[in-house]
């Protein structure tokens, strides 16, 4: 059991997570004066800061069909569920006094590199929580990262730190959304690529499939390709 200035925190901070996410799905400013029974927090407060994501999701959906017995509308679809069970385990951590020591900030030179075989490469695992916001790059084989790393080596500045990766910004080219299904995606990188076409001259074709002669151009002429087509932004390093 908690004691009463305990279970009051940890009741305040749970409406505000709910009052946070359920504002932005419904639009509706009634949603701050959305208020939680105590018996559906002392549910939620008895489960471990372990409990499966499954009974944590559960939980808010109960919570969520609660808030429209309100009256007020709500677009589960377009709430960040994933987002609220991350901030429902950080306060049940806080609660029950298991909340583990602040991680020491990333490297900002830190990089991820997935190697996927055919099956597991059509899966966007950048999009896992564990992954979102960190600097992720998919890669045929090891043996082409130890290329690209030895050729960047061999063409950097005397000077530079070894494996440091020196690419020219106005030796860029890129293929944003070549199926014309991705319309977030474009609309999304689009303003930032038009910006890169008139201050550093890149070149790129957008919402239609590059011929062959760009493609091959593009990974001859220029240090960097972008390529935009499934949702996610991949990049490789080319060399002439």
């Amino acid at each position: 059991m908690h004691d009463a200035d305990s279970f009051a925190a940890f009741k305040a901070r749970i409406e505000r997570i709910l009052k946070r996410s359920m504002s932005r799905a419904s639009g509706d400013k009634r949603s701050t004066r959305f208020k939680l029974e105590d018996s559906i927090v002392e549910c939620l407060a008895a489960l471990p800061s372990t409990a499966r994501e499954e009974d944590l999701e559960d939980l808010f959906y109960f919570m969520a069909e609660s808030f429209q017995f309100s009256g007020v509308p709500l677009a589960c679809d377009e709430t960040d569920v994933d987002q609220v069970v991350v901030d429902l385990r950080e306060a049940l951590e806080e609660l029950h006094g298991t909340k583990s020591a602040p991680k020491s900030r990333a490297d900002p030179d830190e990089h991820t590199f997935l190697v996927l075989d055919q099956d597991l490469q059509a899966f966007p695992w950048e999009s896992l929580p564990c992954l979102q916001g960190r600097s992720v790059s998919r890669l045929p084989s090891l043996s082409f990262l130890r290329d690209r790393l030895d050729s960047a080596a061999a063409r950097a500045p005397a000077d530079a730190a070894p494996h440091d990766v020196v690419v020219d910004p106005g030796r860029a080219s890129f293929v944003l959304n070549p199926g014309g299904d991705l319309k977030n995606t474009q609309k999304t990188f689009e303003p930032w690529l038009e910006e890169q076409v008139q201050a550093r001259a890149w070149t790129g074709v957008t919402a239609r499939a590059p011929l062959e002669e760009e493609v091959k151009s593009a990974l001859l002429n220029k240090d960097l390709f972008l390529c935009a087509v499934l949702s996610l932004l991949f990049s490789a390093f080319v060399t002439t």
